[in-house]
């Protein structure tokens, strides 16, 4: 059973995760629309060298200001940037680096004042079901929502849509007055870079860095293929809302699943893989539909193994959790890193070679991360 605190950061999440799918595919296609890929590729590197950066900042922040307080920062900023994006429609586009920045910015400030909640209200015993429940509520909102958004955009426009995203965003933010405080964060720059690293947390940040170089090119690929090859905001929305339903289901067994057939990550890898490579041959209906199909059943398996190993990683270290911090911090640079560097090489290639074979090549090569990926969380799940 899940305590009380741990049900309040599902529901915070469930909110958050709402607001974000309901508009951050159309987005990504409102980007592309005017700036084409690369466009698309620039407003999210920015995004994550902001965020990298405020995140290393967040082990200074934390020791004046709450996880609360980040929180509810982070949402103020999301709104602010569709309020922008409301405002001044296209012309908002020209300052792309700002909206990334102020985006990154804002990601960085939830997932700081989020992971630091989720470490010390949850349990090594029971982290496999507060993930499998995490997934199961990230999934079932982000299964409605692009839906919605699909609608929105197919008969008020983009404008309506941002408008609404703002407003649900400044909502949340009272909403989030509920989160518990946790402030005090002790942070060494110097000791951060020279700390002794355990076996298991080498292994944990290796992961991470698989999981940066394949999720963020494979997210923006895919969303553009969608709005290419469906053209309808509508069935887009219908689509992607299908995808995380079945992530919902997926996330919702993982946790028995897992603990009957301790191998099971492994082969969920392979599913993933296979699920990439059809996408990159079959840039069409069919190849979506099976894309969606494969990864959608796979990826959330190996994801809550991933996850909780973070954090049982993190509890090998008999420090308090004001001194862990920068642990979470470096996880989270490791990540970061691994992604800017994918789309900074994404850049490139769109820069200089032609965008569909591009994105054809990515998605087939890049697909034996989720393969390694789930192999190297079956490692550590039967040792």
């Amino acid at each position: 059973m899940l305590t009380i605190e741990e049900k309040n950061l599902l529901k915070i999440q469930a909110l958050g995760s709402f607001s974000s799918t309901l508009v951050g595919i159309f987005t990504q296609f409102y980007v592309f629309k005017h700036l084409d890929f690369k466009g698309v590729v620039l407003f999210n590197f920015v995004q994550f060298i902001a965020l990298l950066f405020v995140y290393i900042a967040s082990g200074y922040l934390l020791n004046k200001y709450s996880t609360k307080g980040l929180i509810k920062s982070s949402l103020l900023l999301t709104s602010i940037s569709y309020l922008i994006l409301l405002v001044f429609k296209t012309r908002a586009l020209d300052y792309i680096v700002a909206l990334g920045i102020i985006n990154g910015a804002a990601a960085a400030l939830y997932w700081s004042g989020y992971n630091l909640s989720q470490y010390i209200l949850t349990h090594a015993h029971s982290r496999d079901h507060f993930f499998g429940r995490f997934m199961w509520v990230l999934n079932i909102t982000a299964g409605i929502a692009p839906l919605l958004g699909g609608l929105i955009v197919s008969y008020f426009g983009y404008s309506a849509l941002f408008a609404i995203v703002a407003v649900l965003n400044f909502v949340l933010f009272f909403v989030a007055n509920r989160l518990p405080e946790h402030t005090g964060v002790v942070f060494s720059l110097k000791h951060f870079l020279t700390h002794i690293r355990s076996k298991r947390w080498i292994e944990s940040l290796k992961q991470n860095m698989i999981v940066g170089l394949f999720d963020t090119g494979q997210s923006i690929i895919t969303g553009i293929l969608l709005f290419l090859i469906l053209l309808d905001p509508t069935i887009v929305g219908f689509v992607r809302s299908s995808f995380f339903l079945i992530s919902a289901f997926s996330g919702m067994f993982a946790v028995r699943v897992i603990a009957s057939h301790k191998k099971i990550p492994s082969y969920m890898g392979v599913v993933a893989m296979l699920g990439f490579v059809i996408i990159g041959i079959s840039q069409s209906v069919l190849g979506i539909v099976l894309f969606g199909l494969l990864t959608g059943i796979a990826l959330p398996i190996i994801y809550v193994r991933y996850s909780s190993e973070i954090l049982n990683a993190i509890d090998e270290n008999e420090s308090s959790w004001q001194h862990k911090y920068e642990m979470f911090i470096e996880r989270d640079t490791v990540l970061g890193m691994a992604r800017i560097m994918s789309l900074s090489f994404l850049l490139v290639l769109f820069t200089y070679f032609d965008r569909n074979v591009v994105a054809q090549w990515w998605m087939i090569v890049f697909s034996v991360f989720p393969m390694i990926l789930g192999i190297m969380v079956t490692k550590n799940t039967t040792h």
